[in-house]
């Protein structure tokens, strides 16, 4: 007899018999961990312990074979390839390295998730916990702005070599930050449209204003972009469930008691939101101990070069030329299989950047912000091309199957607006590459996932397609 036939495993496993707990874990720490100053580096320690967890205790993995796996590694390869033309490894290579693998082993474990049912649990746990952590970040934002108004300052927030964030920002980069609170408020509207209950209605929706407040107050100029198109949306859904009932409203309908909760916690969170802010600014205005004049100025510059694209991205517009440059005078075989990294240090001397401001940086590092374009430089047209294709597919996927789900979709096209102006590479971050191949791990199948009820009456193994 094998000893596994009699062997009896106590249930102490807890929730980690089930890989969508590890995999939310590792999508929380993507996408919220960069809102802190100093990030939370545990992401690749839990994708780690859970590759292991699972593939040598549970054995659940196996090894997937889709077109959105085979563009990753292809990418991955690439970017080795980029590195063997290097002389030496860059400090940027070093987190990129160390997120790609991140990266890899996500995305094993986001394949382990077989059934409809597995993804929606997955799913709407992200949601659930994305909504409490980017309110709780909101808050967070919110009273050290207030505290910086006291003329209190959080020893915390303080970077070495950088000045203290403005803002309800935690960390000098504002736009990461913003992008984190976005991903909040766009979990308490999917939060907020599933409840039934009034006061939970009423909870997600206040959690919705407080992240709008807190990114309003940010100063990143993507992050005014993308709540001002967040908003419009809401809008128009808003007008449009009310032209629905009003259409409803002749059959005697008009105010089911789903719909008058519903309506009840807009016409309160309406009534407060403006009337808070309002205060709360005036307020500021009257007692704020911080050199608010030149911030103000800032900010009014900031935004008023959102009507000015050749203003708001000149500083992009110089980088890119200037890797066109180096592609223009590169040899056919370099044009090809690329010229590894050095292109750091060319641009920061193009730049005039000694050095980076924290001490383990040994050469000075600059790039062109944008994946793809550094693609070409560090492994060529073709690295580049396999780089486009991956965002675009990804892009693809999620639409097409959008009748699955639209909450992940929303998030990575959200996403494009913060790394394509901003990444050196698909792993200069975790999160986006998580996002990128959340559509590939989709349960196939041809219509919609109703609910998770309906899934459990069914069955894991059901079928829920129409």
């Amino acid at each position: 007899m094998r000893l596994s036939e009699g062997l009896v495993i106590p249930n102490w496993r807890g929730p980690f018999e089930s890989v969508e707990y590890v995999l939310l874990l590792i999508l929380l720490l993507s996408l919220y961990g960069e809102a802190f100053p100093y990030g939370i580096p545990l992401v690749l320690p839990v994708a780690v312990c859970g590759f292991a967890w699972f593939a040598f205790i549970n054995r659940r993995l196996s090894l997937p074979l889709n077109l959105g796996f085979v563009l990753l590694q292809l990418c991955f390869a690439f970017y080795l390839l980029g590195i063997i033309h290097t002389s030496h490894i860059y400090e940027t290579n070093t987190r990129d390295l160390r997120n790609g693998l991140c990266v890899l082993l996500t995305s094993i474990l986001l394949f382990c998730e077989r059934t409809p049912l597995d993804f929606l649990l997955f799913r709407d746990k992200a949601q659930m916990t994305g909504a409490l952590a980017g309110t709780l970040l909101a808050v967070i934002g919110l009273y050290k702005f207030h505290l910086m108004a006291s003329g209190q300052m959080l020893q915390l927030l303080w970077v070495d070599g950088y000045k203290y964030p403005w803002g309800t920002s935690l960390t000098v980069d504002y736009n990461f930050y913003a992008f984190a609170i976005l991903c909040g408020a766009i979990s308490c509207l999917f939060c907020f449209s599933k409840v039934s209950s009034i006061i939970a209605k009423v909870m997600y929706g206040a959690g919705f204003v407080l992240n709008i407040m807190s990114l309003s107050l940010s100063g990143s100029r993507r992050g005014w972009v993308t709540e001002t198109v967040l908003l419009m949306a809401v809008l128009f859904i808003l007008f449009r469930w009310i032209f629905l009932s009003l259409l409803c409203s002749r059959g005697g309908v008009f105010l089911s008691q789903q719909r008058l909760k519903a309506l009840t916690a807009i016409v309160l969170l309406a009534a407060a939101g403006p009337i808070l802010m309002e205060k709360y600014l005036a307020w500021f205005a009257e007692n704020n101990h911080t050199d608010f004049e030149s911030e103000k100025k800032d900010l009014q510059f900031r935004f008023s070069t959102l009507s000015d694209p050749s203003e708001s991205f000149g500083p992009r517009i110089s980088r890119w030329e200037f890797a066109a440059q180096l592609l223009d005078h590169a040899s056919p075989v370099e044009l090809v299989f690329g010229q590894g990294f050095g292109y750091l240090d060319l641009f920061a001397n193009s730049l005039n950047i000694t050095r980076k401001h924290t001490e383990a940086a040994t050469w000075p590092e600059d790039y062109p912000h944008n994946p793809v374009i550094s693609a070409a430089l560090y492994s060529g047209v073709i690295g580049g091309v396999i780089v486009l294709s991956f965002i675009l597919l990804a892009l693809f996927r999620y639409v097409k199957q959008r009748h699955i789900d639209v909450y992940f979709g929303i998030l990575y096209f959200a996403s494009l607006w913060f790394i394509l102006p901003a990444y050196n590479s698909l792993f200069s971050g975790k999160f986006f590459g998580i996002l990128m191949l959340i559509p590939w791990g989709m349960p196939p199948g041809g219509g919609a996932i109703v609910s998770v009820d309906r899934l459990r009456l069914r069955g894991p193994g059901g079928s829920v397609w129409s």
